[in-house]
């Protein structure tokens, strides 16, 4: 009501105050922040994780099937001690059969594949042990979570705070990743079909 009513008021006022002025500039802001440091994220083995090929008749029929579980390191180096957090970016957005989990594309007939599951472990900062923390509102607030889903932060934190993001130059995270398919009975699998997953982790800073 308070739209609409705002709505009326400006015809009115428009209406009774023909030769009233409208204003005649308009503002532009350009904001943004330079970071002392930069910060550069990599994974073992490049982040490539490959299931190989997939027997059809492996898979399970009505209900998804896991086909496996692969450990990496995901890593931060930063030319000097900063404060920082990875945002993960599902590359394949809408083709998950979780709506909690990234996605592994789509069958040639649009019909989604899987999910992928990525789960940390251990985190370490600067040779020290550390835990991983996450937020699910830009870094307003964070806490403890160990599984990671699609465009939430991830920092890594002291052992006894998991409230706050802390300093550091270098640090690492251990991740298991679990992928699965879809049930099949849900597929067109008449021909051979490529798991597709992709996620990017892209750095931000605080």
């Amino acid at each position: 009501m308070k739209h609409y009513f705002a709505a009326l008021s400006a015809i009115a006022l428009i209406s009774f105050a023909p030769f009233a002025l409208a204003a005649s500039s308009t503002d532009l802001s350009v904001t943004g922040a330079i970071t002392p440091s930069a910060c550069t994220p990599s994974m073992t083995n490049g982040g490539l994780i490959d299931h190989g090929k997939i027997s059809k008749k492996d898979l399970n029929t009505t209900t998804f099937t896991p086909i496996g579980t692969h450990t990496l390191q995901l890593m931060i180096s930063c030319e000097a001690p900063s404060t920082f957090a990875l945002r993960s970016i599902d590359n394949r957005p809408n083709t998950s059969t979780n709506r909690d989990w990234y996605g592994f594309g789509k069958t040639e007939a649009g019909e989604n594949l899987g999910f992928v599951i990525p789960m940390m472990k251990s985190a370490m900062a600067d040779g020290q042990p550390a835990q991983s923390i996450i937020s699910w509102d830009d870094g307003k607030t964070w806490g403890r979570h160990h599984h990671l889903r699609p465009n939430i932060l991830i920092a890594v934190a002291s052992p006894s705070d998991h409230s706050t993001p802390m300093r550091a130059k270098d640090a690492s995270f251990e991740v298991d990743i679990t992928s699965h398919i879809a049930r099949t009975d849900s597929l067109t699998l008449n021909d051979e079909v490529s798991l597709d997953g992709s996620v990017t982790f892209e750095m931000t800073y605080f």
